[in-house]
């Protein structure tokens, strides 16, 4: 189960130096409202489903507590807005995005629609109120991921005469065959042992299954011929308690010993608690026998046999390089100082990651449910990145010692099987789960990055034909937003030539338009006329592939806003794009330097704030600080705009547009000098930059806004 974290939710370690263990902190309840499985917890603002925290951004949290608080009556738009935004003018979409997401997490019918009115929570609702509160640490309900132990009854099976010597060898290489595959990771006792009959005790229902299933494969090879002597017909029952090793006289050891003698040569029949964490496939082929009727009743059985179809040693999975978006798996991270596989701080780490790098548009995150169970296969990484289909994998160890972790990660190309990025972080144990800046927030970024530097790296040394599709695409979108202008250049070759590609050209075509529209910004273009012309072809051609296509309609928009300087005709297609898409964040990013031209303050600083929220970990994070700098400036918020801009600054220091924003902020309060330093820069950029050419490329150059920051610009030492 992957465990999203909030402020209410960490880990201790116990003083028995033991693995630490999932704990919730904090004042609890003050009031706890109950609906259904769902309880919502106002004062560790958390949401938790039959004792697992869920993750809920901090609007809808808001949102549901004002619906759930005001749930006698309907809570009319203005009213939710006021409450959830205060002081801010925001669009009721935005508020519709919300509703939409709770929705899907409770149930459609536990918020109804009011048409033309507002919200009311209709769910049936139970509010405990508590005047106490504890500050002790209580453990927080996570499902145990093994079942109990188990017991397996092996029986061998002859062809002609059976001896004494013969049985005590087959059985023997049996146990050698089970000792051989993972020392000292299946725990595991012989209890019984006779001339015919073989019984063996596991801690775990699942381990008995796969480290039986793996001696048999040895077995098999072992005795390969056209007539073997001797087979093996093998039973593994879980044992009802959670207790580790039945005994010989237990219940499971007598549905075993039934069940072995259902099994043909060399197959396994299993309860169906011995097969819950198997992987088709790779732990083995997997049959469901339905009930079976045996002297004690009823049994939901399975049968098990080698794996007839994955071989990992011999041959590797095609990655392939169709996908416009790499695969990354993230494997749980491995202790360094106990082999504990119920570990949970290792998976906790790498859900932290998963759930960063699910943020970034650009990649294909593998679900942690999947890694995490080839992991507990024994699978290498290698394998698991075969089997997952995954163009890169990212693994890490970690040491706890006095409360503080050391954590070493590695990316790795799992194609070529070579090491791209390393990195060593070290974090008290409350910090890594921070819910401001979490230690596995820290990692996505710097992997975002690293998978976008490669890409480009990989741009330099290959040829077009030799680039996978995702990094022809990264490597393009990397390279167009330098300002420089052979890369640049290098774009435009890299997108023609990815638009070739089958299934490629609709998303090839709206980076191109994009790439005509900066042509023009930068002021490389030749024909200004000619390249809006262009990009709005190819527009065209990407919303044939798909009309509702929300990246095409976003850069659509970019097109009439930027060359065309219709805002009008753009926030049709903003519109449109984010209907398609509400969390397309380029639509919200567009959305919001038109309110900003058209001197709309506050829609815009709400909508570039949505732009950043959807986008948290983006490869061109500069870009987005820079026209989110833009609309918080329209909104006279000058403190954030010069934190977006400084921001934006750090990651790359030749975007013009971003020290003009700055600039005219800087002017709003005064800091004169600080403004002049900026333009000094925004002119080692674009020499020959004036205010009369800011003012004719301005998209709002005929709104309230031009004139004004043209003006600032001035004060700040720009030439008329």
């Amino acid at each position: 189960m992957a465990l999203e974290f909030e402020n209410t939710l960490g880990y201790i370690a116990p003083s028995s130096g033991s693995a630490p263990k999932p704990y919730m902190w904090g004042t609890f309840v003050a009031i706890t409202f109950r609906f259904g499985h769902f309880e919502l917890r106002t004062a560790q603002r958390a949401l938790i489903a039959d004792g697992k925290l869920l993750h809920l951004g901090g609007r809808a949290f808001d949102i549901l507590l004002a619906l759930v608080e005001r749930r006698d009556r309907v809570v009319e738009f203005d009213e939710l807005l006021d409450v959830v935004w205060p002081g801010l003018a925001v669009e009721q979409n935005n508020l519709s995005v919300q509703i939409s997401s709770l929705r899907k997490l409770l149930g459609p019918t536990a918020i109804t629609t009011v048409r033309g009115k507002g919200y009311r929570f209709t769910a049936p609702t139970q509010e405990i109120t508590s005047l106490e509160a504890s500050r002790a640490p209580v453990p927080l309900r996570v499902p145990a991921w093994q079942p109990g132990g188990a017991m397996l009854v092996i029986q061998p099976v002859y062809r002609g005469s059976i001896a004494t010597q013969t049985n005590g060898a087959t059985l023997d290489q049996f146990l050698g065959d089970l000792a051989a595959e993972a020392p000292g990771t299946f725990r595991w006792r012989i209890v019984d042992r006779r001339s015919d009959e073989l019984s063996v005790a596991f801690e775990r229902a699942s381990d008995a299954s796969r480290s039986a299933l793996n001696a048999l494969r040895r077995f098999m090879r072992a005795r390969r011929g056209p007539r073997p002597e001797a087979f093996l017909r093998i039973g593994i029952a879980a044992a009802d308690d959670q207790a580790s090793f039945p005994d010989g006289n237990s219940d499971a050891a007598l549905l075993a010993r039934a069940l072995s003698e259902t099994s043909g040569p060399n197959e396994i029949t299993v309860t169906a608690d011995s097969v819950a964490e198997f992987v088709v496939g790779v732990d083995g082929d997997v049959e469901d026998l339905g009930d079976l009727s045996l002297v004690s009743g009823m049994v939901r059985a399975y049968r098990l046999r080698p794996a007839t179809v994955l071989d990992l040693s011999a041959s590797r999975l095609e990655l392939g390089p169709d996908g416009l978006r790499p695969s990354i798996a993230v494997l749980p991270f491995d202790s360094l100082v106990t082999a504990d596989p119920d570990d949970m701080l290792g998976e906790a780490l790498a859900d932290g990651v998963i759930t960063c790098l699910s943020g970034c548009a650009e990649l294909r995150v593998i679900s942690g449910l999947s890694s995490r169970r080839l992991k507990r296969c024994g699978l290498t990484a290698d394998n698991t990145a075969v089997c997952l289909a995954s163009a890169f994998l990212l693994t890490g160890s970690y040491r706890l010692v006095a409360g503080r972790i050391s954590l070493n990660v590695q990316v790795q190309d799992a194609h070529r099987g070579t090491v791209i990025h390393s990195m060593h972080l070290d974090a008290g144990l409350q910090e890594a789960f921070d819910p401001i800046d979490p230690l596995g927030d820290r990692i996505g970024r710097e992997v975002v990055q690293t998978l976008f530097s490669y890409a480009l790296e990989q741009s330099k040394t290959r040829t077009l034909l030799e680039l996978e599709n995702y990094s022809l695409l990264m490597a393009a979108i990397g390279l167009m937003h330098r300002a420089a202008p052979k890369e640049f250049e290098r774009a435009r070759a890299m997108l023609d030539h990815l638009a070739t590609r089958d299934g490629c050209s609709g998303i090839a075509s709206a980076w191109l338009a994009k790439w005509h529209v900066l042509r023009v910004v930068q002021g490389w273009s030749f024909d200004a006329s000619e390249d809006s012309q262009l990009a709005l072809d190819h527009v065209g051609r990407s919303l044939e592939e798909d009309s509702r296509d929300a990246l095409a309609l976003s850069i659509g928009g970019l097109v009439y806003a930027y060359l065309r300087k219709d805002l009008s005709t753009a926030g049709q297609l903003y519109e449109a794009a984010i209907d398609a898409n509400p969390s397309e964040p380029l639509a919200w990013l567009f959305t919001a330097t038109r309110h900003a031209y058209l001197g709309e303050g506050p829609q815009a600083e709400a909508a570039g704030e949505q732009a950043l929220r959807l986008s948290p970990i983006d490869p061109l994070k500069y870009f987005f600080d820079s026209l989110a700098a833009t609309a918080a400036l329209a909104n006279f918020n000058w403190e954030r705009s010069i934190a977006l801009s400084e921001r934006s600054i750090k990651a790359n220091r030749t975007h013009a547009s971003t020290w003009r924003t700055l600039a005219f902020a800087l002017v709003r309060l005064n800091r004169i000098d600080e403004a002049r330093v900026a333009v000094q820069r925004l002119l080692a950029i674009e020499p020959g930059f004036t205010a009369s050419r800011f003012k004719e490329r301005f998209p709002g150059r005929d709104g309230p806004m031009a004139q004004p920051w043209a003006n600032a610009l001035m004060v700040a030492g720009l030439p008329a």
